[in-house]
């Protein structure tokens, strides 16, 4: 059921569009970042308390982001990561991570071949790892999937690697029935057809590792 909560006066994040807002439990909060204001981009960080019904702008230390929107947001425990976004003018590809206990911005450094300048995609956690897919470059609509680190047994992991979901797939699945899912599978990942829904899609993940 739908509410709508009487925020405290004072300060807040403003009107915008194409931001992030990402939950961190242990908080018990909501953390907006970036976005467009109608005239340019932008990269302030707003922690909207659950609790108090209060927004509080939040000074963070380290290497800030350069103003974006439409980028991708994900959380790994009390962290918050943005990969790329455009800025205005400039399609971007660049990886940060704000620890919200400290406060702090800092550059994520990942081996191997990275997504490519992006916006208008997703990042997800699964387990360990996060998952970008899609996005949109001014040009080009990708249906590209990239797993960005985990965890081996030992140590965790920094690496990217590519997965080509419907050469992966067709490679893997060789039934008759089961080609004729893949098909319907590459449907929804190049025309996202609505008929199909985000949990069909997570399945292919699965299927694929």
């Amino acid at each position: 059921m739908w509410a709508h909560p009487q925020v405290e006066s004072g300060n807040s994040a403003g009107c915008r569009a194409a931001h992030s807002c990402d939950y961190i439990e242990k908080d018990e909060a909501l953390y907006l970042f970036g976005g467009w204001s109608g005239k340019t981009a932008l990269n302030d960080v707003w922690r909207f308390d659950l609790t108090t019904l209060e927004w509080r702008l939040v000074h963070g230390d380290g290497k800030q982001p350069r103003p974006r929107n439409n980028h991708a947001s994900a959380v790994v425990d009390r962290k918050i990561y943005i990969h790329g976004g455009h800025d205005g003018s400039t399609w971007l590809s660049d990886f940060y991570v704000f620890d919200t206990e400290t406060s702090t911005w800092a550059e994520v450094t990942t081996s191997g071949v990275g997504p490519s300048a992006r916006a208008c995609h997703t990042m997800s956690k699964v387990g360990g790892k996060l998952f970008v897919f899609g996005g949109f470059d001014g040009a080009h609509c990708f249906n590209d999937m990239y797993i960005v680190g985990g965890f081996d047994g030992f140590k965790w992991l920094d690496d990217t690697h590519v997965l080509d979901i419907c050469r992966i797939e067709e490679h893997a699945i060789t039934m008759t029935t089961q080609r004729q899912l893949v098909s319907q599978y590459r449907e929804l990942l190049l025309h996202q057809d609505a008929t199909y829904s985000d949990i069909t899609f997570l399945v292919i993940a699965s299927l694929s590792l």
